[in-house]
């Protein structure tokens, strides 16, 4: 092995010992966005869990409302049948 062929072999290691440092960089900061997503993903079921607990609550609402004008119009019916 030449002089030459040494030193492209050792330039050759230092360029793909660069090249894994930059893929260990990397592979952080995928990690980092990937444990941001996660949290992100965790943080919007939180919320859609209290969005349906909302809507539930107005649908129980809006039933004792249309429950109470039900009873309402039929005592009015009740009432003019009586009248009339």
């Amino acid at each position: 092995m030449t002089k030459q062929m040494v030193e492209d072999l050792l330039h050759a290691i230092t360029d793909v010992m660069e090249e894994l440092e930059d893929v260990k960089t990397n592979s952080r900061q995928i990690d980092q966005l990937y444990t941001n997503l996660e949290s992100r993903i965790d943080h919007m079921g939180l919320h859609i869990d209290g969005l349906e607990k909302n809507m539930k609550r107005i649908d129980r609402k809006i039933a004792v409302v249309t429950e109470g004008r039900l009873e309402s119009g039929t005592k009015k019916l009740i009432a003019r049948k009586v009248v009339y």
